[in-house]
């Protein structure tokens, strides 16, 4: 009966033993699960002090295993004690010198103390987020513990990006004489659209004859046929076609645009790609710079309004232009006669190399000048004969005309005044100039009806 005894004593030691064993073995293991890569990793066991005490959660500090530093928050996954000789882990269990590659969490339920910290052993425990995470020991010192570990992988999928289910251009194409730029608008499987880089996308055109692409950018080259430019993005593609027809090369005038009191028809010849020419009788846009100067209508008539000026009008046609200028220096407004008003004799003059002026003495003169219509004058009882000014000869007045040797030998400039509506202006030809080169005129007269 007494070895009876015995042998009943040490089975049930052995069962006890075993199922321990279980416990703590991958066999009693609830699962296995996927766990990420192997990390390595040093423990400076002089952080976070001396004698770290068990707190539950870890509250005094240790290390984040998933930002791999040490924290002397309420974050930390795990902490050993000075010189390395115990552990700290939420649930943590020993499993002993088991292969390191082989660990799955236990359903057993770990230690809420401190273990003893030992060399090789596979230790699994709750990170601070409720993830597993299971650790190796792998050297210890005075000043540290040297370990690997791997971190439970999440167990749900990344959302898979939503994918490209189609393309489309975001115009229509068709010729222009200048580049035309398409983009791509992709449409998601989450229903979203977005444009898409022209970089990110393969542009091919089947006729380089008709047109070129580049990065979305179409540039025709005016030669009539049919074209179709397609674009692939992520498996898609998109295609547009067109056809170009005879293309206008260029437009011309045989009108000149100048001075007059009738309205001028502007007529316009449009010369296509293939040398063909054809007299426009509609479809030009019509347009003009100076509306005070002059006018035209939708149809390419030109109507002067009789003040002077700069004016440019415009014809456009199918992208390409005809452009006429012409300057208005009506000189028939000094035609007449006219009062004089004289001022007294010069007494100073000054210049400074960008102004010029002058003093008169008290008192002045009265005087008459007469100018015909046929470049006859008649200034004081002298007469002679004017001419229209040049073009920049009287500074800052265009429409001016020049009586010439009305001063002795000096010629003398009529300009409408300055300041007096109605009033004219002469001026004295000093034989001096400005720095920029034109004629310096001294004020000499102003003259009235």
């Amino acid at each position: 009966m007494a070895m009876g005894g015995k042998k009943v004593k040490r089975l049930g030691s052995l069962l006890v033993f075993l199922l321990a064993f279980l416990c703590f073995s991958t066999v009693g293991f609830a699962g296995a699960i996927s766990w990420g890569e192997t990390k390595k990793a040093n423990y400076d066991t002089s952080i976070p002090g001396i004698k770290l005490p068990w707190s539950g959660p870890l509250s005094l500090g240790g290390m984040n295993l998933e930002t791999g530093k040490m924290t002397r928050g309420t974050d930390a996954d795990v902490a050993f004690s000075p010189e390395g000789a115990e552990i700290w882990g939420n649930g943590i269990v020993d499993l002993g010198k088991v292969k390191f590659d082989s660990v799955s969490p236990t359903s057993a339920k770990g230690s809420q103390e401190a273990i003893d910290a030992k060399q090789e052993h596979v230790y699994i425990f709750k990170c601070k987020n409720g993830t597993w995470a299971k650790l190796q020991i792998t050297g210890k010192s005075n000043s540290g513990v040297s370990f690997n570990y791997a971190l439970e992988k999440s167990s749900a999928q990344p959302p898979k990006p939503p994918q490209v289910t189609s393309i489309k251009f975001n115009k229509t194409l068709k010729y222009s004489p200048t580049p035309v730029t398409l983009s791509v608008i992709a449409n998601y499987s989450n229903k979203t659209k977005a444009a898409v880089k022209a970089s990110s996308v393969k542009w091919v055109t089947n006729n380089k004859n008709v047109a070129t692409v580049s990065k979305g950018k179409v540039t025709f080259t005016g030669k009539p046929g049919k074209v179709t430019i397609t674009a692939t993005y992520k498996g898609k593609k998109t295609s547009a076609t067109t056809t170009v027809g005879n293309v206008v090369k260029k437009l011309s005038t045989t009108t000149k645009l100048k001075y007059t009191k009738k309205p001028i028809k502007i007529n316009v010849t449009a010369t296509y790609m293939n040398g063909k020419k054809v007299k426009l009788k509609s479809g030009v846009v019509w347009k003009s710079s100076n509306k005070k100067v002059a006018k035209v209508s939708s149809k390419g008539v030109v109507t002067f309004t009789g003040k002077n000026g700069n004016v440019t009008i415009t014809g456009t046609y199918k992208g390409k232009k005809l452009t006429l200028k012409t300057t208005v220096a009506r000189v028939d407004p000094y035609y007449g006669k006219w009062k004089l008003w004289i001022p007294g004799a010069m007494v100073d003059y000054f210049y400074n190399g960008n102004n010029a002026g002058s003093e008169y003495s008290k008192g002045a003169y009265k005087g008459s000048l007469t100018i015909n219509k046929g470049g006859t004058y008649n200034l004081n009882g002298k007469k002679g004969k004017w001419r229209v000014a040049k073009k920049g000869e009287v500074f800052n007045h265009p429409a001016s005309i020049i009586l010439l040797k009305a001063e002795g030998k000096r010629d003398i400039a009529v300009t409408a005044h300055d300041r007096k509506k109605g009033y004219i202006k002469l001026m004295v030809d000093s034989r001096g100039k400005y720095t920029d080169g034109s004629k310096i005129w001294i004020f000499a007269a102003e003259g009235y009806k």
